[in-house]
């Protein structure tokens, strides 16, 4: 329990100081499923740019953690589907996740996330949806390599 409690706090941590950054963020909160269910977050700079963040438990047998961070680099209202308009984006950034010592030989790892995904505007809602899938170099305790999907919704404020 200590662990989750420093995780959370490592979590806030990278989330805050990516809005040292700028001085007038949109803020988007929200959920998503995937390869892990997870509390999505996202910071919006300006047109172009925000930081996105995931937070994900698993308080099972397996007890791990998933937490990245992002930088975006977006083009908004670049594709056309069907009639729809939707953005897509191109981001780098780190992740880090705990696993259960049994399991695997590590019990963390992190490493640099390298994601491309799409966002589509439900309407004039303050609602986006998001698909995001990303790539994963693990540099520490070893080099490997991991891969996730994240599709999910979030509120923006």
């Amino acid at each position: 329990m200590k662990t989750i409690f420093k995780n959370l706090l490592l979590f806030i941590l990278l989330v805050m100081s990516a809005r040292a950054f700028s001085s007038d963020l949109k803020y988007g909160v929200g959920g998503g499923a995937g390869s892990y269910a997870a509390i999505s977050g996202e910071y919006i700079l300006n047109d172009v740019a925000s930081y996105d963040s995931a937070l994900s438990f698993d308080i099972g047998d397996r007890r791990k953690l998933h937490l990245h961070v992002t930088r975006l680099f977006k083009k908004p209202e670049s594709l056309k589907l069907e009639g729809q308009v939707m953005s897509w984006y191109y981001g780098l950034g780190v992740r880090y996740r705990t696993y259960e010592k049994k399991e695997d030989k590590d019990d963390y790892k992190v490493g640099a996330r390298a994601s491309v995904g799409l966002l589509y505007d439900i309407g004039s809602s303050p609602l986006k949806a998001f698909a995001d899938a990303a790539v994963v170099l693990n540099i520490v305790p070893a080099t490997d390599y991991d891969s996730n999907l994240l599709v999910g919704v979030r509120y923006y404020f």
